[in-house]
């Protein structure tokens, strides 16, 4: 919630303090549009949000506090995949 970024299993413990700004499952998302089923699927299950780019890809989207906190609120998931590295 402060802005740091957890990698690992101190992402996994805080996960369920901060629920809508723990990422996961994002590599699923890669080399697929946001139409898919598989996607509309995953949709449902993940904490965080999920929107469409101009192309039809998936975006992660900030939600809530984490909005204010940061100065770019979406993400594509190749990114976050990046920055897990």
């Amino acid at each position: 919630k402060d802005g740091t970024r957890l990698v690992g299993d101190s992402a996994k413990n805080q996960a369920p303090q901060n629920p809508t700004g723990t990422l996961f499952d994002v590599k699923r998302l890669i080399g697929r549009k946001y139409k898919d089923s598989s996607v509309q699927k995953d949709k449902a299950l993940f904490p965080f949000g999920l929107k469409a780019d101009k192309n039809g890809k998936p975006l992660i989207q900030l939600e809530g506090e984490l909005q204010k906190k940061h100065s770019k609120t979406t993400f594509t998931p190749e990114e976050i995949s990046g920055m897990v590295l």
